[in-house]
């Protein structure tokens, strides 16, 4: 029989980024020559070191969960949406094969997350239902959602709405706003007022929504597991959403105040310097120029909750900036192109604590542009 002196717990995650070690053995008295491992249709092998097997899913699980490159490929349609790729069920087959050619086999399978946690972070994520921080600022009239692992029915204790989800997601998403279809009160009030309804890109604003204004009480109704939004009302600013350490997605709307400059390289030049000095114009000529524009964002007294929210951005493996709303075509193909990847510049964040306990945060991200190169 198959014994495991250490083999991560049951009841949490299995974080894809972070070390995740079974160390086990045979009580049989065969001598054991190799193990196989089958996890996700990959099959490997390990041999033993004095009769005992090590081995971390770290590099299989952070592999497979950078298969898509951390791509957003669901459509914000407001409600429920499946993401398979934020969560799911991983299951090892274990086989010891000895020398007399006999085997042994185990299997066990694990919940896991593409996240990852920190050293000083000691209470593992259990398997609440809660793929996300536990409270949230989302801004109104802008793209947001939040993940959750097997939902079945999120409850807003403030007003009364519920989101239902009756299928078996291991991971989904709900989006509580498209970025078309919520407006600010002002516009709201103009539309009831007139009676009719205000339309921008085909999409009317006076429709019920999962969140109010201000702070949202939330639950998970069948774990009674309890969580936070925070809704502020829309602004102009600079809008960016980024994967974040759970594997899920962060969005924060930036201060409109920003600076924005294109910095430019020449990439090699050749020389024409052939020719006499009446007919010369130049020695030199470039064969063409690299070039990215740099925007420098801040956002202003940050709390500890939002502070928690926004500092995963520096050092997410994916950033996207948003771009606008979704053309009048409406078109599911056509989501994508509202985002734009950008990297968030490597260097110092600055951070500034003010006198009451609220932060200030500036840093600089930069984006692709194109040259005649």
């Amino acid at each position: 029989m198959i014994t495991f002196s250490k083999k991560p717990e049951s009841g949490y995650f299995l974080e894809a980024f972070n070390n995740n070690v079974f160390v086990f053995q045979s009580d049989s008295v065969e001598t054991p020559l190799y193990c196989t491992i089958e996890m996700l249709n990959v099959t490997l092998e390990i041999t033993p070191i004095n009769g005992v097997f090590y081995f971390n899913a770290k590099e299989a699980l952070s592999v497979y969960a950078f298969s898509e490159k951390f791509e957003d490929n669901e459509r914000p349609i407001i409600g429920f949406q499946e993401d398979s790729d934020i969560a799911g069920i991983f299951d090892f087959d274990f086989t010891i094969t000895f020398a007399n050619a006999s085997t042994e086999s185990y299997a066990v399978s694990y919940n896991y997350t593409r996240g990852v946690q920190q050293i000083n972070e000691i209470k593992k994520r259990v398997q609440t239902g809660l793929l996300c921080l536990p409270y949230l600022t989302a801004f109104r009239g802008y793209p947001f959602d939040f993940a959750l692992y097997f939902p079945s029915e999120i409850a807003n204790d403030k007003n009364g709405q519920t989101a239902t989800e009756s299928n078996s997601l291991e991971g989904a998403r709900l989006f509580t706003s498209d970025g078309q279809t919520e407006l600010s009160d002002f516009i709201t009030r103009v539309s009831q007022i007139a009676s009719s309804f205000f339309v921008v890109n085909n999409c009317c604003s006076v429709t019920p929504s999962f969140l109010d204004l201000g702070i949202n009480p939330l639950r998970i109704t069948n774990t009674q597991v309890k969580f936070t939004i925070e809704l502020k009302d829309i602004f102009d600013g600079v809008y960016l959403k980024w994967i974040n350490e759970f594997g899920t997605w962060n969005y924060w709307l930036f201060s409109s105040i920003y600076l924005a400059e294109t910095q430019a390289s020449t990439q090699s030049v050749y020389s024409v310097d052939y020719l006499d000095i009446s007919e010369t114009r130049t020695v030199e000529l470039s064969t063409g120029k690299k070039a990215q524009d740099v925007i420098s964002l801040n956002a202003q007294s940050l709390n500890d909750n939002e502070m928690k929210q926004v500092k995963s951005i520096f050092v997410s493996p994916r950033v996207e900036l948003y771009n606008g709303v979704y053309n009048d075509n409406n078109d599911v193909a056509d989501f994508k192109d509202f985002w734009q990847t950008v990297q968030v510049e490597d260097g110092s964040v600055l951070i500034k604590a003010t006198k009451r306990n609220l932060v200030n945060v500036g840093f600089q991200i930069s984006k692709n542009r194109y040259t005649q190169n």
